[in-house]
């Protein structure tokens, strides 16, 4: 005996059903569920690092809510559509340009995922401001050595180690029978983005009354004849004026840098307003014998140190002597 089983379209009807309901279903929690929408544009600061990390949640404009796939990941481009390597790390390469941020769907080894996507731009910014690293103290140095104080150390994320800037400066003079004056100083520092140190650094700095030690005056100085004429055309005697000092050398002073290395400062024509100093000379001229000629240059170094000091002004002198020879002998001129 055999037997038929039969359906009526009704049945027929809730079973098709059935079946589409689960195409559905399965679609709504793959494709439907993922919608990935992105924001136009975003800006994006460097860390502390001088680089940023792009995630998805920076770029979706939901945050990623509409799509919490495990499956998410971004492709970041520069101008010529090129993928920047590292996936989703920018430097300061990259500081100020605009790129492409594409977020999608996929893992790229297994293929799982819905496969949407979308893309934004991001704008790489560097927000951090120089921070101070050292320096920043109150301190006692040779009022010399203020010449060459670099001041304090600003470092930046990006931009590492900057020049400080110096704001103001006040000066009091003869603040003790120990300094000459005291300095006060501001500084901040700004990086190449144009952003500026957060916190600014004040330093008083005390000087030391000015040490002839440290003085080193110019040698003795032979000139050929012929280049002194350069000075003197009607060779009728040399005045201070006629053999210049950028020719026989100026009083300087050693300075120590701090770093184990030393450095020297011209202390003439210009006097050191942070030790108080003035440096002028005399020529004394001897008569010429033949084309020989000496000149005593006499260097003398002067000090205010303020009426509280023992001395209230003090001087130190030195002679230098210039002479003007001639021990070329002649030549035969083979054209005559």
């Amino acid at each position: 005996m055999k037997y038929y089983h039969t359906f009526s379209f009704e049945k027929l009807a809730r079973l098709c059903f059935v079946v589409f309901a689960l195409v559905v279903c399965q679609a709504n929690t793959g494709i439907a569920q993922c919608a990935l929408s992105c924001n136009g544009s975003t800006q994006v600061s460097l860390s502390s690092d001088c680089d940023a990390v792009i995630t998805p949640t920076m770029i979706l404009s939901d945050n990623g809510a509409a799509c919490p796939s495990p499956n998410l990941r971004v492709e970041v481009s520069d101008a010529s559509g090129n993928i920047i390597p590292g996936v989703n790390v920018v430097t300061t390469v990259y500081m100020g340009q605009t790129l492409t941020v594409s977020v999608i769907d996929n893992d790229p080894i297994t293929g799982a995922g819905s496969g949407n996507s979308c893309w934004g731009e991001i704008i790489i910014e560097d927000k951090f401001g120089p921070t101070i690293m050292e320096g920043c103290m109150n301190m006692v140095m040779e009022c010399a050595d203020l010449a060459v104080f670099p001041g304090p150390t600003f470092t930046d994320n990006c931009d590492g180690n900057l020049e400080p800037v110096l704001l103001s400066e006040e000066v009091i003079a003869c603040p003790s029978p120990d300094f000459i004056q005291t300095v006060i100083r501001r500084y901040s520092a700004i990086d190449n983005n144009g952003n500026v140190a957060a916190n600014e650094c004040t330093i008083e700095i005390s000087l030391n009354r000015f040490d002839f030690a440290n003085v080193v005056f110019p040698e003795d100085i032979q000139i050929q004849c012929d280049v002194a004429s350069q000075f003197d055309t009607d060779w009728n005697g040399i005045d201070e004026n006629e053999i210049p000092t950028s020719l026989t050398g100026v009083p300087i002073t050693i300075i120590d840098n701090g770093d184990g290395t030393m450095e020297t400062t011209e202390l003439f024509p210009f006097p050191d307003v942070y030790c108080n100093t003035s440096v002028t000379f005399t020529d004394v001229v001897l008569p010429l014998i033949g084309c020989n000629q000496r000149i005593f240059r006499n260097w003398v170094v002067r000090v205010w140190e303020c009426p509280n000091a023992m001395t209230g002004e003090s001087e130190f002198s030195f002679r230098q002597t210039i002479e003007i020879i001639d021990d070329t002998p002649p030549v035969i001129n083979s054209n005559s």
